[in-house]
């Protein structure tokens, strides 16, 4: 996982930066290498009448997947930076089982067509009037008779 923070404001703290990087990497290491480039901006909001609103966009790339994207507001820096982790690791996680549903179904649908092509057999059908199977191209077993001479 390579993890970008882009920081519009220079006068946040190095520990805020590191809260940052702390919680998304213990957020998204358990996806491993299924999560590509991580880019985090933290832009000042605008809010002038009272203290003013810090804003979050979290990009996830997904190899294969596309690109999860969180956006979050709030004035306290860590509840909100804590909110929008916790948002992107469930988006992350619903798009990955999604993606495994869809391969699974796609690799499912794949061995079925296989089975019926390699492993097609003749077809069993009831005769009518005597309930004994036979084959499907009408053909029947009979033993061999011997006529005495």
């Amino acid at each position: 996982m390579q993890l970008e923070l882009r920081i519009q404001n220079a006068a946040l703290a190095e520990a805020f930066r590191a809260h940052v990087e702390r919680r998304l990497r213990f957020s998204l290491s358990r996806f491993g290498c299924r999560v590509g480039r991580v880019v985090v901006r933290v832009m000042s909001g605008g809010r002038v009448d009272s203290m003013p609103e810090a804003v979050f966009k979290i990009g996830i790339r997904l190899p294969s997947l596309g690109t999860v994207t969180v956006r979050e507001t709030g004035a306290d820096l860590f509840a909100a930076i804590d909110r929008a982790v916790g948002r992107a690791e469930r988006s992350v996680t619903r798009r990955l089982e999604a993606g495994s549903e869809v391969r699974a179904v796609e690799r499912q649908c794949e061995r079925n067509e296989l089975c019926m092509t390699l492993c097609e057999t003749p077809r069993m059908e009831q005769e009518p009037s005597h309930g004994t199977p036979q084959l499907a191209d009408n053909t029947r077993e009979h033993g061999s008779t011997q006529e005495a001479a």
